[in-house]
């Protein structure tokens, strides 16, 4: 029975291990992902109109991904959005509208069977931004001539990003960062009051639970 304990603390100590990595990797491609958002945005600083049209069509085209690469590239735009001058942003915006009317149409392409499935999937794997995920599908769930079924997809498929949103918070022991956490989420979501309801009490609901809990004592 000893021998199985320390196997149990030695295997949880790996997975915490592999967890670790995980975030590690993930943190250094959101870092990569920041440093090229920012150079493409001090380039369309520099151009107006048209080109910026042109210079935001090309720069999606080029970004690889399934039939999903859509959500990435809304991901993109709206981080675009956070560094650029205003007068740079109505072309950002133009984007946005193309690149969520294709994310629509390429989902409602999808036998309805699959779709949720493959979505969650999808979500699940890529290394993104939870709370821009959770502001997309409510722009996508206002767009035109969405059919129920699809509406009805997203409802469901929305709970994803905020069980992830709070995994990360139960991760985060200290109140200075979970709070700083929190702040980041809000912001990103601020014109969708019903989703920083549910992570307000999200966060109480850790904030009491770690209260409750007994700390580990040490041994003498």
């Amino acid at each position: 029975q000893a021998e199985d304990g320390i196997r149990d603390v030695e295997r949880s100590r790996g997975l915490g291990d592999v967890y670790k990595r995980q975030e590690e990797i993930k943190e250094k491609i959101q870092q990569a992902r920041k440093k090229a958002i920012v150079k493409l945005g001090n380039v369309l600083k520099k151009v107006d109109g048209e080109k910026a049209d042109e210079r935001l069509d090309r720069v999606m085209k080029n970004i690889k991904g399934s039939r999903f690469k859509s959500l990435k590239n809304l991901e993109v735009l709206k981080q675009l959005e956070e560094v650029v001058p205003e007068e740079a942003r109505p072309a950002i915006r133009r984007a946005q509208k193309n690149a969520l009317r294709r994310f629509k149409n390429n989902l409602e392409a999808l036998p309805p069977e699959e779709r949720k499935e493959k979505l969650e999937k999808y979500l699940m794997k890529i290394h993104g931004d939870e709370a821009r995920h959770i502001k997309i599908l409510e722009d996508l769930k206002e767009a035109k001539d969405v059919s129920p079924n699809l509406l009805n997809d997203i409802e469901a498929i929305e709970q994803k990003p905020i069980q992830r949103i709070e995994r990360k918070l139960q991760k985060l022991q200290d109140p200075e960062e979970r709070r700083g956490y929190l702040e980041d989420i809000k912001t990103k979501i601020r014109t969708e009051p019903q989703f920083i309801k549910r992570i307000e009490e999200m966060r109480r609901r850790i904030e009491s639970k770690n209260l409750t809990e007994p700390k580990p004592q040490l041994k003498p």
